[in-house]
């Protein structure tokens, strides 16, 4: 499809998906299907190359996060508005375009918008993200979101996109409504992700002056270490940022040159960087928690470590816990009164949260309920 060309060039590896989502959608005047269910992991491209590609197909999107989404209203109304260009201002108020309270309303003002002069052939995407959080409310709603353009009886060319991490058997229930078309990102492989963080790596002014060779280097470098932990595209460029300072050390005391680099300067390079980079790891399986509060982290788990036994085990391990519970490794699942059965989950993995135990004597899996 020629009009997927710009897709096919910025994105270079989800040529698969491009192809599967355009025969989907189809070329601009077509009509749309009743709902497409995308899903894969987090940082694996599904909504650059979803926006990407119904951008090129002429396709009017309103994209809603369910987790903003806290009543079927605002998600009607963010709908609404977004479809009839409306956008909430001074001149008018603040105020949405109409009131739309419930599922009927909702059907019946996307009639109207399609009646509207000019606008007959309009095609609507209707782009849910993380659309699991729809399941916490009515599962009608969702099963209805699904034949919405059944419901517009034919008159409105709309599309429902689910986009979630859960495939389709985890997301729908299993019978009464028709199964939408799936299509699957799957994870970047280390190839793919090589390719895709150097074409983003653009020349600034701390970048410039080194060769391709070297920042494929660096890229192949970090890789090494954080690949088998995480495949996140996002989380892979945040990492390249913070420690490029750390790269460019060897060279900026002039031990390795930024051209031409052999392979005792690789070695001089990874030498270098290596140790930052294995600290680095320890804090991917926290999320939310930077550098400076692992740190942090580290000396409150050696001063309790070094302090004075308790006066009782219960004592001991109750400060513990509420240790763990304040740097947000683990979460209290039982209530606050139950004090002579507490029960805790892990927020992090049990391999990990098990070192931190056990650097400071403490059996925590005991009072673990589950983990994550």
């Amino acid at each position: 499809m020629e009009a997927l060309a710009p897709a096919r060039e910025a994105l270079p590896c989800r040529h698969d998906q491009i192809e599967a989502l355009g025969r989907l959608i189809g070329e601009p005047g077509s009509p749309l299907p009743a709902c497409i269910h995308v899903y894969g992991d987090s940082g694996s491209g599904k909504s650059t190359v979803l926006e990407t590609v119904l951008a090129c197909l002429s396709v009017k999107t309103c994209a809603a996060n369910c987790v903003e989404m806290w009543s079927q209203q605002l998600l009607f109304q963010t709908a609404i508005n977004s479809f009839a260009d409306h956008v909430p201002a001074s001149h008018n108020g603040y105020g949405a375009y109409s009131t739309c309270e419930s599922l009927g309303e909702f059907v019946r003002q996307l009639q109207e918008l399609g009646r509207r002069p000019g606008h007959e052939g309009d095609r609507l995407a209707l782009v849910l993200y993380q659309c699991e959080r729809l399941r916490d409310g009515d599962l009608f709603s969702l099963s209805a979101l699904c034949r919405l353009q059944e419901l517009c009886g034919g008159t409105v060319n709309i599309c429902i996109l689910l986009v979630s991490v859960l495939a389709i058997d985890k997301l729908l229930p299993s019978g009464g409504i028709a199964m939408p078309f799936v299509v699957h990102f799957p994870q970047y492989s280390k190839e793919e992700l090589i390719e895709l963080l150097l074409r983003e790596r653009c020349p600034d002014e701390e970048s410039e002056g080194f060769s391709e060779d070297f920042h494929r280097t660096y890229v192949t470098l970090v890789l090494s270490v954080f690949y088998p932990a995480s495949r996140s595209q996002s989380e892979m460029r945040h990492l390249l940022s913070v420690h490029w300072k750390t790269y460019l050390g060897p060279v900026e005391r002039g031990e390795v040159p930024a051209q031409q680099l052999r392979s005792d300067h690789l070695r001089t390079l990874w030498r270098n960087i290596e140790p930052h980079l294995r600290r680095a790891l320890n804090t991917l399986y926290v999320k939310e928690v930077n550098s400076t509060q692992y740190c942090e982290m580290q000396q409150l788990l050696e001063q309790s470590s070094n302090k004075l036994p308790s006066v009782s085990t219960i004592s001991g391990g109750a400060a513990k816990l509420s240790t763990l519970v304040s740097l947000r490794l683990v979460v209290q699942v039982g209530a606050d009164e139950a004090i002579d059965a507490p029960k805790f989950k892990c927020a992090v993995g049990l391999h990990f949260i098990r070192q931190i135990a056990r650097t400071v004597d403490f059996d925590v899996v005991h009072y673990l309920y589950d983990f994550a």
